[in-house]
């Protein structure tokens, strides 16, 4: 044995004094024989060929002849070792230079050694993985304690090595973890944990505090406190860098955590409950309670991010194992901070209507830390402890809407959503939180019925209003403010969407019923009880988890002394069910809520319907229940006594709350504040989605009231609000004609649906002349736009009177072409197929205001053209296709070039070039069969048929077009090009190609062989080949199949499906170069234009040949089809161009 451990310290003594890989090798594996002799090779290690031997940690390391430290009893070899071991195996990627040598020197010995190459470099890192394995394997001993010290201090500048070598400690510790309680080297083992903690590097921090836990939970209380107390130093130290603190509150976290580990495993999830005071969980030490708060509380003032964020964790992992008083008290301490030093006396909060401005807010690093902390609280706190001081606990949180943060404001929006759904199984308390919002905020009737008179250079009204930094007026008034509510509006409206959804339609229902059948008081958010084969049914059809979906609903408190389930009964109350139980056995616990299994929608319409008396079914005592009384009849006996507010508040019915929500938001419509135009547009959809569930109709007194041509803001709300119901009625009709089999009951489902398209479909014909009026006052603003698409969409998915199709199809048309006509007045189109006035003197559009459709302020009349095209385009190309096909032929062959002009132009914005492609193609086949069949005359849609072409050649030439979409125009090319006269199009498209394969070459789409000559475009009696190009064109278009804005995870829903891409964008985008093609571009344009391109040889020479193809296929086709009527005729106006052009299409198609 002697001899052995003198043999094994020689070696690791050789071992550091190597000076070459090849040493290095012979020596590990000396190292590694003797190591098998010890302990035997069949225990520990497995001879390979004589290169290698594998370690499989199964090694007896608690012999006494196995342990490192008898083994190598000088603590200096073993430091050294240990160092070597680890700086070796991981230190490769701090390898440098030598001449031509890559070297690193070692921490241990100074000694430099070779980076090595592969197979050597491979050859060490087996071995040197065998022995950390042998090291991990060590029992606890203070030696080795030292040596991992050592390394740490020796390799303190490289930091993968020290990563590495703190896991490896973490991981040793871990594997020795119930002999640390009684191990007489803590203190060192405390100091390396807390140097790990505080490291400069965060991954060496996050891997310390990722391992803490349970070696921490293995230590003794004492030692624990210890080690809890030196962290807490680091944190409220002034002198500390954010590095350590943020890794001591990490690890603060780790200590903490150890004691909701033990609790049970409900912190793996948001929803649990918290313990109550009478039930047996691990204690908390006080050492941790004592502290926890203040040192949270310091650090969610702190300025870097991620300290806030650890802390906020710290304390709801505190809250996770502590019991319900404890978590009450935290929020509690939450919410004074949060109204520390901002309002003094609480009778000012008590009405926050009547807080003045200035105000001093808490900073938004604070503010934010706080608020992230009363969210976790508020999603495990039982509601009914909220109730005792509900009213400052929201209007805490109405102040903090007004915060001149951005980041708070959001913040607190979030948790207004979450009260919301908190309360979802408590209707009146949702109706209430909603009345909370909209207090002081009375929409202006000036501001909103006032009529726009403006010019092109004149902004549209707009009222200024102050900011929360502001010395005057009230805080309620200020636009943060109202961008806070509108915050929450959106969240909370989009939580009512899903609710409902998933309520009505979805699998909720049915699973509430065995949900009611509960001992214990559940506070749910999501529903992850629902049956496992419901969600998988769910997820097929609609590709949707409800788990991340339907978003904190929470079920009816109620108290049950036996497991008997609750019977229920149907009944019908208008188009809405209603579910009552009747409890078994008496009901001790007071009234179960008869709207629980209904969605909080449905919840509040019936309590409406008893409000208004118009629920025969419901006794006159239920209708003059008080709201305490309505309290009671949702949370039976877990009701606390009432409080003085709850005798003061008065519910106002939703249809009420709702209208005005829709007329503060219809108001910020035309603020100046353009962050609150921006939030209005995303809560409009959601808004009027949501109205449309509850009461649609809302939405038709705005329509009679304010869809008229006069334009103010309720009438483009009115308009904008008509879109929506469309869209949504478009996406409802397939649902009508082929139900879900999700649906719990298709009757009551399809009649819920069924009210919201009669009442959209009776309404249009009597909106339809309003925005005919509107698209005629020659004005190109928002509302123009907006009234125009809207009767597009109409025209192409709803049946309209004859008496208005002809009026209203004529100005739309007019509107387009005209708006066409001063964006590109001189454009070949304009010129020769328009033939209107485009003089860019009678623009009129505003500059700035809600009706612009520029972001910025044009310079001139023809760039906020550009702008309003823009926003036309992308509001009406989703339906485009079907409103011209539902035109007559000759109208729609006047829109052809300009779809094709469109298709160039937008090529960039894939779903509008997709649309414009689709449109062109199918309007292309209705245009040539019309001009092959039809004996009237012809011109017209010869010369339409012409200027397409002649388009279409100059997106052949666009680098931007990739080779599928070229492919694409060509196959259209092919479809359109069947009746006209050779001679006036090949050319163009010879040139069109010569430009796009060579740089030298260049195209414009006035090229023609006879540019003075009649007309005469049609070839004599063509007939249309047997071959079905619409066939081949969808052969090509496979992968485009899928329709943007199509029904998605939610089919009954608008909003959640299109993320409000219904409405006109106005963003502004880069258009495509040469938007007016009509002049040539020069050939150093050109060079400069394809620089980028051929700066990628590879891809481009890769491009360049898969678009040769793709031409030569082409033009193989169309020389097929010109040589029908005459033979010969390709190839004599191919011997018309140049030699050089002539040369590479010959080539091209020879290829």
């Amino acid at each position: 044995m002697t001899s052995s451990t003198n043999g094994l310290c020689d070696c690791a003594m050789a071992l550091l004094s190597a000076k070459s890989s090849t040493d290095e090798q012979i020596m590990l594996k000396s190292i590694h024989r003797h190591l098998s002799d010890l302990t035997g090779a069949a225990k520990g290690f497995q001879n390979g060929n004589g290169n290698q031997n594998h370690f499989h940690g199964e090694m007896s390391t608690h012999h006494l002849e196995s342990q490192i430290v008898v083994l190598i009893s000088d603590q200096d070899v073993l430091n050294k070792l240990t160092c070597y071991v680890f700086d070796r195996r991981y230190g490769w990627s701090e390898a440098g230079r030598d001449g031509m040598r890559r070297v690193r020197r070692m921490s241990s010995t100074g000694t430099t050694l070779e980076a090595s190459d592969g197979h050597m470099k491979a050859v060490l890192n087996d071995l040197l993985d065998n022995i950390i394995r042998w090291y991990i394997h060590q029992p606890l001993s203070v030696q080795l304690v030292h040596a991992f010290e050592y390394t740490m201090k020796q390799v303190s500048d490289v930091h993968v090595v020290r990563n590495r070598t703190i896991i490896h400690f973490m991981e040793w510790l871990r594997q020795n973890q119930e002999e640390l309680q009684d191990f007489e080297c803590t203190q060192l083992i405390q100091k390396l944990i807390i140097a790990a903690l505080t490291d400069v590097w965060s991954a060496i921090r996050n891997s310390c505090a990722k391992s803490l836990g349970p070696i921490v939970s293995h230590l003794s209380v004492v030692e624990q406190e210890k080690i809890f107390q030196k962290l807490v130093k680091l944190c409220v130290s002034e002198t500390s860098s954010w590095q350590a603190v943020e890794g001591a509150i990490m690890g603060i976290n780790s200590i903490i955590q150890q004691y909701t580990e033990k609790a049970d495993s409900r912190s793996t999830t948001p929803q649990f409950s918290l313990h109550n005071q009478s039930m047996d969980i691990p204690q908390v030490p006080n050492f941790i309670s004592s502290e926890i708060h203040n040192v949270v509380f310091k650090l969610l003032y702190h300025s870097q991010l991620t300290i806030r964020e650890h802390a906020a964790k710290a304390l709801s992992t505190y809250i996770s194992c502590s019991d319900v008083q404890e978590a009450y008290s935290t929020f509690q301490q939450v919410i004074q901070q949060l109204l520390k030093d901002v309002v003094g006396s609480t009778d000012v909060l008590s009405s926050v209507e009547s807080i003045k401005l200035p105000i001093q807010f808490l900073d938004a690093y604070a503010a934010e830390g706080l608020l992230s902390v009363c969210l976790s609280i508020i999603k495990v706190l039982p509601l009914q402890m909220m109730l005792s001081d509900w009213l400052t606990y929201t209007n805490t949180f109405l102040l903090y809407l007004s915060h001149p943060a951005s980041t708070v404001r959001q913040a607190t929006s979030s948790i207004f959503r979450y009260l919301v759904s908190k309360c979802s199984h408590c209707p009146v308390l949702v109706s209430l939180l909603l009345q909370s919002l909209v207090q002081g905020w009375i929409p202006n009737t000036d501001i909103l019925q006032r009529e726009e008179k403006t010019t092109a250079d004149q902004s549209c009204s707009s009222h200024v209003r102050a900011s929360v930094t502001s010395n005057k007026g009230f805080l309620l008034d200020a636009w943060e403010s109202r961008e806070g509510r509108l915050l929450a509006y959106e969240l909370i409206m989009k939580f009512f969407i899903k609710n409902h959804w998933l309520y009505t339609f979805g699998p909720a229902a049915s699973s509430q019923l065995r949900r009611q059948n509960t001992d214990s008081e559940i506070q749910s958010e999501d529903e992850e009880n629902i049956p496992e084969e419901k969600i998988k049914e769910h997820e097929r059809t609609h590709s949707i988890s409800c788990t991340e979906e339907f978003e904190k609903t929470s079920v009816v408190f109620h108290d049950s002394t036996s497991e008997q389930s609750l019977p229920v009964q149907f009944k019908s109350e208008g188009r809405l069910r209603v579910l009552e139980y009747e409890k078994m056995n008496g009901d001790t616990g007071g009234r179960i809520s008869r709207y629980s299994l209904l969605s909080i929608l449905s919840q509040l319409q019936n309590i409406d319907c008893t409000v208004n008396n118009k629920n025969p079914n419901v006794s006159q005592q239920i209708r003059n229940s008080t709201f305490y009384q309505k309290l009671q009849d949702t949370l039976g006996n877990k009701t606390p006594p009432e409080m003085e507010w709850m005798t003061s508040v008065q519910l106002t019915p939703l249809k009420q709350t709702l209208k005005r929500i829709l007329l503060q938001t219809v108001e910020s419509l035309g603020d100046s504040q353009w962050e609150l135009r921006r939030i209005t547009k995303q809560v409009l959809p959601c808004l009027a989605e949501v109205i449309r569930w509850y009461d649609i109709g809302t939405l038709e007194e705005i329509w009679q009231a304010h869809l008229s041509t006069r334009p103010s803001l309720l009438t483009y709300a009115a308009v904008m609000l008509l879109q929506e119901s469309m869209l949504h009625c478009i996406h409802l009709t397939p649902l009508l004609q082929r139900p879900p089999s999700t649906w719990q009951h298709e009757d009551s489902c399809k009649q819920i649906l069924q009210k919201i398209v009669s009442s959209v479909t009776d309404q249009i014909p009597t909106c339809l002349p309003s925005l005919d009026k509107l698209v005629q006052r020659s004005r190109y603003d928002r509302l123009s736009v907006l009234a125009a698409t809207t009767i597009i969409l109409a025209h192409a998915h709803f049946d309209i009177p004859s008496d208005q199709r002809v009026s209203q199809i004529a100005s739309v048309l007019s509107y387009w072409k005209l708006l066409f006509g001063f964006t590109h007045p001189n454009t070949r189109i304009s010129k020769e197929l328009l033939q209107q006035g485009t003089d860019i003197r009678l623009f009129s559009s505003p500059f700035e205001g809600y009706l612009s459709c520029c972001l910025v302020k044009p310079e001139n009349k023809f760039q906020c053209a550009k702008q309003v095209e823009k926003v036309f385009v992308s509001a009406s190309h989703r339906a485009l296709q079907s409103f011209l096909q539902k035109l007559p032929v000759e109208s729609v062959c006047s829109l052809m070039p300009i779809v094709a002009h469109y298709s160039g132009l937008f090529i960039e914005e894939s779903s509008i070039c997709r649309n414009m492609r689709d449109c062109l193609h199918r309007v292309g086949i209705r245009v040539v069969e019309y001009v092959t069949q039809s004996r009237d005359d012809k011109q017209t849609c010869l010369m339409c048929l012409h200027l397409t072409l002649k388009e279409l050649a100059a997106i052949v030439t666009l680098k931007s077009a990739e080779v599928h979409l070229v492919q694409r125009y060509l196959s259209i090319y092919l479809t359109l090009c069947k009746p006209m006269n050779p001679v006036k199009h090949l050319r163009s498209i010879f040139l069109a190609i010569c430009s796009r394969v060579s740089e030298g070459i260049h195209f414009s789409v006035d090229h023609s062989p006879r540019p003075n000559d009649d007309l005469c475009l049609l070839s004599n009696d063509i007939p249309i080949p047997s071959t079905n190009s619409s066939e081949s064109l969808s052969d090509l278009d496979v992968e485009d199949t899928v329709i943007i804005g199509s029904p998605g995870h939610f089919p009954e829903s608008l909003t959640l499906n299109l993320s409000n891409s219904s409405l006109p964008s106005g963003l502004i985008s880069s258009l495509s170069q040469g938007s007016d093609r009509d002049g040539a571009k020069s050939p150093s344009d050109k060079d400069s234009e394809s620089s980028d391109w051929d700066s990628w040889d590879e891809d481009n020479n890769e491009e360049q040949s898969a678009l040769t193809q793709a031409f030569g296929e082409f033009l193989k086709c169309l020389k097929k089809i010109c040589d029908s009527s005459s033979h010969g005729l390709f190839e004599a106006e191919l011997k018309k161009l140049e030699t050089r052009e002539r040369s590479l299409i010959r080539e091209i198609i020879s290829n």
